[in-house]
């Protein structure tokens, strides 16, 4: 019955964690907005008056958009990665915590 009652608390923990991760993500979408923003405006509005050529203005734009695009790539392996981990204990806690019923 103890056992029972830990495995519940730490559900009730991972749970938790499990929403605090939700709003991590929330926050993230906001961070791949300036991701993608700070370099665009920064070429287009100080970098692209000090180069003679729009050829090159785009080659710089699209260097900023790969590079964003990479950036959030790494964010959302490293997020997705906690995620998968946390729903997997969940999941095996919450299978536990049926074998354990069942018994009863």
């Amino acid at each position: 019955m103890v056992l029972f009652d830990m495995s519940k608390e730490l559900l009730a923990q991972l749970e938790g964690e499990r929403a605090q991760m939700t709003t991590r993500i929330f926050r993230l979408g906001l961070e791949i907005a300036f991701v993608f923003a700070v370099p665009a405006l920064f070429v287009a509005f100080v970098i692209r008056p000090l180069l003679a050529s729009d050829t090159l203005t785009f080659i710089l734009l699209g260097c900023a958009f790969v590079g964003s695009w990479i950036v959030v790539l790494i964010r959302y392996k490293k997020t997705h990665t906690k995620m998968h981990a946390l729903d997997m204990r969940i999941k095996a806690l919450r299978l536990e915590l049926e074998e354990q019923k069942a018994s009863q």
